[in-house]
């Protein structure tokens, strides 16, 4: 998907065995998250506040991002992209590097808190990254051919419906320049820690067959988890693997 999915971010670190106990904990949990109805909003606003995900507290870029910036010559041929969204921007991490590159971002967030702690941790530079408040699941509010890089850093893994994210997929590819390039980071089905989270999967709705919808009960979030290849096929309507 204009991107490298081999040199991706694929791992998390630190696991465990499964319980005996986990399916009564998935019982209790889904049961818990239903009743509770949080919109996604209210949900990624608590997790800013309780800071539990890593990525929710972390000042560093990704390392997925750096090396995509270090190799990008080797990726699109030419020097670093001009204009980039990062869509589910988070805290800022991302956005801020890609500025401190000389990249005009604009960053796509869902989660007020988030915002909020992106605009608190603004610092000078020369053209800083625009935040922006949004669903990136309901359309992007962007004009058309308008990036020559998007970043999607653990975002795409979270929209477990199938439909969403193709509808994701679309608008990605419309606001991406003709040579524009997606960078993609996601868990895949081998991750030692998702793998041994219940799996919450309906067949209906995950999309092309090695996907997997699994819970983490320590964050309360659900997950896909691709299958290298099903990756590629889902990706293939809008997108093409960029060869180095």
């Amino acid at each position: 998907y204009r991107g490298d999915p081999e040199s991706l971010e694929f791992q998390r670190t630190g696991h465990a065995d499964k319980p005996a106990h986990i399916d009564w904990l998935r019982s209790w949990f889904v049961t818990r998250l239903s009743q509770m109805e949080f919109s996604a909003r209210e949900f990624w606003n608590c997790e800013y506040h309780r800071r539990g995900i890593p990525s929710s507290y972390r000042g560093e870029p990704s390392t997925v991002l750096k090396w995509a910036l270090n190799n990008w010559p080797l990726l699109a041929g030419h020097s670093l992209p001009m204009t980039a969204l990062d869509s589910g921007c988070g805290a800022g991490r991302n956005a801020r590097y890609l500025a401190d590159h000389g990249v005009a971002v604009v960053g796509l967030e869902l989660s007020d808190a988030a915002i909020t702690e992106c605009r608190r941790q603004r610092r000078p530079q020369q053209q800083p990254p625009a935040f922006v408040h949004c669903d990136v699941t309901m359309g992007l509010p962007l004009r058309s051919a308008q990036f020559d890089m998007v970043c999607d850093i653990f975002v795409y893994k979270h929209i477990v419906e199938s439909e969403a994210r193709t509808l994701y997929r679309r608008e990605i590819s419309r606001v991406l320049t003709g040579n524009g390039h997606l960078l993609l980071s996601l868990a895949e089905a081998r991750d030692e820690y998702y793998a041994s989270c219940p799996d919450t999967s309906d067949p209906s709705s995950t999309g092309h067959g090695r996907t997997r919808v699994v819970l983490d009960l320590v964050a309360g979030v659900r997950s896909v988890l691709f299958a290298y290849d099903a990756l590629v096929a889902e990706m293939s309507d809008h997108f093409v693997r960029s060869e180095e």
